[in-house]
């Protein structure tokens, strides 16, 4: 059993939004879960909220709406507005990472 808490800020002077999901549950030194960071002004808008039932957190800013997938659910699909799909993958699906032969990183889901 763990107890989770999603923790979401924007940084002033670097331009990153932050998302980390920490494990509360036990009192250990490496707790975070999974972090993603994104670009956002710090001087613009944002607003960012935690859907319940499919574990998405949704950040809203000037520039649209980006959704990170915090659950175990490896591939989600969604239609997008004009009406094309695509499939997200989750942070947990995503968790592998290497750089290849041409010294670019590649990530593995």
């Amino acid at each position: 059993m763990t107890k989770e808490i999603v923790i979401s800020f924007k940084t002033i002077f670097i331009n990153t939004f932050n998302v980390m999901l920490m494990d509360i549950s036990q009192d250990k030194a490496q707790s975070i879960i999974f972090r993603h960071e994104g670009f956002q002004l710090w001087e613009s808008a944002s607003s960012g909220f935690l859907l319940e039932k499919t574990k998405d957190y949704i950040i809203i800013n000037n520039l649209g709406i980006q959704i990170v997938a915090l659950g175990s659910k490896s591939l989600k699909p969604i239609v997008r507005a004009d009406g094309s799909e695509c499939m997200i993958h989750s942070l947990d699906s995503c968790s592998y990472l290497k750089i290849d032969k041409g010294n670019s990183m590649v990530f593995a889901c």
